[in-house]
């Protein structure tokens, strides 16, 4: 595979990350970016300009998820936070995530297709002032989990 290099942003880089929890996983090189290509990119939602040659997203996320969650998922499910009233399969992301244990998550949602759904994907959304009412800014340890 070739690129083509960017007259002004060389490889032009993106670090890419994680769709859980937002660690770099690695680096997407985009080289020359046509101007069909960064409107597409803008819409989309990426902070990249529209134009011909414009600079790459600092970070991108495609959707991958990074060896360390795939290890929690096999035992666990994420709880990640999102700003309250966004929907849709990507909502904005407070950047607050936690694991916690199958078993727990099948004691605190009642059977339905919310839990179907949480125990397929190992991924639930929770809404910010729902995150507060339960507890889980408490329960996680400063600067992370430990």
């Amino acid at each position: 595979m070739s690129i083509l290099i960017s007259e002004k942003h060389g490889v032009n880089p993106s670090l890419e990350v994680c769709f859980i929890c937002g660690e770099a996983m690695g680096v997407a090189l985009f080289g020359h970016l046509t101007k069909p290509r960064a409107e597409a990119m803008h819409e989309a939602g990426l902070d990249v300009k529209p134009e011909t040659d414009a600079e790459a997203p600092r970070k991108i996320c495609r959707g991958a998820i990074c060896d360390r969650c795939k290890e929690v998922m096999e035992t666990g499910i994420f709880l990640v936070a999102i700003r309250d009233g966004e929907e849709g399969d990507n909502p904005y992301r407070t950047g607050k995530v936690v694991a916690i244990t199958e078993d727990a998550v099948c004691k605190i949602l009642e059977p339905g297709e919310i839990l179907d759904a949480a125990l397929e994907k190992r991924m639930l959304y929770v809404e910010e002032s729902t995150w507060r009412a339960i507890g889980l800014d408490e329960a996680i340890p400063k600067g992370g989990a430990a």
